[in-house]
């Protein structure tokens, strides 16, 4: 890859300003996508709400009852938990 052209521009600034609400569901000790990079992301939009499983694995959605609820309640409802939720493991 190294004698393929480069661009130079920047990167356009992270967010999604003007978005509707987003869920962000994170595992705590998930291996593959740490907990706190769904922080981070979820930081970086106005609109974003983080719920978290205190469990261990990937995917917290399917793993935790109280994660699943709330992630339904999301889609089918427009219910938004508050953020920060924790759900026991």
């Amino acid at each position: 890859c190294g004698p393929w052209p480069v661009r130079t521009e920047p990167l356009p600034p992270p967010g999604a300003p003007g978005a509707p609400p987003i869920l962000v569901a994170a595992t705590a000790a998930d291996p593959s996508t740490p907990g706190v990079g769904s922080t981070r992301a979820a930081d970086q939009m106005p609109s974003a709400v983080t719920i978290t499983w205190q469990g261990a694995g990937h995917g917290a959605v399917g793993a935790s009852p109280c994660v699943t609820d709330a992630a339904r309640a999301f889609l089918v409802d427009g219910k938004i938990p508050a953020n920060g939720t924790l759900c026991p493991a």
